[in-house]
């Protein structure tokens, strides 16, 4: 394999996103809580927490990407509001 190969396979497997147990778990929780807003009203802010490298971010991601922004004519819906919080905050 050249170098050019090499690199051209690690660029690709950057883009894959292989779901784990705790990963696949997350997310169920969240349509969960989504659904239950849907029905109630209840549940509007799901807060996401852990150690450095748990993956809040692809998390994070995987949800922006799954409900994306949806341009209406009159206004958009962001259905998905990712608020970054730095890990020196306090709150």
């Amino acid at each position: 394999m050249t170098r050019e190969e090499i690199n051209q396979a690690i660029l690709y497997l950057n883009q894959k996103f292989i779901p784990f147990p705790t990963f696949d778990s997350a997310i169920k929780a969240i349509y969960r809580n989504l659904e239950l807003y849907r029905q109630t009203g209840i549940a509007e802010f799901i807060f996401i927490g852990g150690e450095s490298g748990a993956g809040k971010s692809s998390l994070c991601e995987w949800m922006e990407h799954q409900l994306p922004k949806v341009v209406l004519p009159e206004r958009d819906i962001k259905p998905c509001l990712v608020v970054e919080i730095p890990s020196d905050a306090t709150i």
